[in-house]
C-alpha cells in the first residue's frame, strides 16, 4: 500500500479526457481545460459576471460591458492561450497567456468570480499557465496587478515572482529559472 492510500480516498487531481478535475478540500469540483474560439461567448459571459471590483482587478481599469465584449471579440486566438475553470456547469474562472511576438516573453491575466474565490481556482489556473508557458519555451511571464490586490500579490509571491511596484501597479515577473511549481 502506498502512503497516499493510507490517508483517505481524497485525490485533489483527476485526469479527464480533455482537462483536469480539481477537487477542493471543501468538496467543490472544478474542471480546468483549454478554451477555444468556440468558447468566446462563455468567456465573455464569465468576464461580464465579474463584480466591478474584480473586473477592475482583472483589467487594471474600469471596463464597461461593451469594453469587455470588445476585449473578447478582439482576442487573437493564435497568440493567446486561454484556460477555463468550470464549476457547477459554468465557466467561473479564466487564465489568459498573451505571447509577445518575436520574443520569449508573455503577459498573463487571471479572473475568478467572487462566489468561487478562496477555492484555490486562481492558484490552479496560475500553475496551468506557468507550466504551459514553460513548455512553450517562454522565458519570462509577467503579471500586472493593482497595488491594493493583496490576493494577487500573495499568489505571485507563492510562484516565485520578482515584483516591481509603481504608484498604481505592480509588475510581477516570473522566469523559468525562478519558477516555483
Amino acid at each position: 500500500m502506498r502512503a497516499a492510500d493510507s490517508h483517505s480516498d481524497y485525490r485533489p487531481f483527476r485526469r479527464s479526457g480533455k482537462g483536469v478535475i480539481f477537487t477542493h478540500t471543501d468538496g467543490t469540483s472544478v474542471f480546468v481545460r483549454g478554451l477555444r474560439p468556440g468558447d468566446s461567448r462563455a468567456y465573455g459571459d464569465h468576464l461580464l459576471r465579474l463584480s466591478s471590483q474584480d473586473r477592475r482587478a482583472r483589467f487594471n481599469a474600469t471596463l464597461t460591458d461593451s469594453g469587455v465584449r470588445r476585449h473578447v471579440d478582439g482576442l487573437e486566438w493564435s497568440e493567446t492561450l486561454l484556460f477555463g475553470a468550470h464549476a457547477d456547469g459554468i465557466l467561473c474562472g479564466a487564465a489568459e497567456l498573451i505571447e509577445f511576438r518575436k520574443s520569449h516573453d508573455c503577459e498573463i491575466a487571471l479572473s475568478v468570480e467572487k462566489v468561487y474565490q478562496h477555492h484555490a481556482i486562481g492558484r490552479m489556473l496560475m500553475a496551468t499557465l506557468l507550466v504551459s508557458g514553460s513548455l512553450l519555451g517562454l522565458e519570462r511571464m509577467t503579471l500586472y496587478f493593482r497595488n491594493d490586490n493583496v490576493r494577487m500579490r500573495n499568489l505571485a509571491r507563492e510562484f516565485g515572482a520578482r515584483m516591481t511596484p509603481s504608484p498604481d501597479l505592480v509588475e510581477a515577473e516570473i522566469t523559468n529559472s525562478r519558477l516555483a511549481i
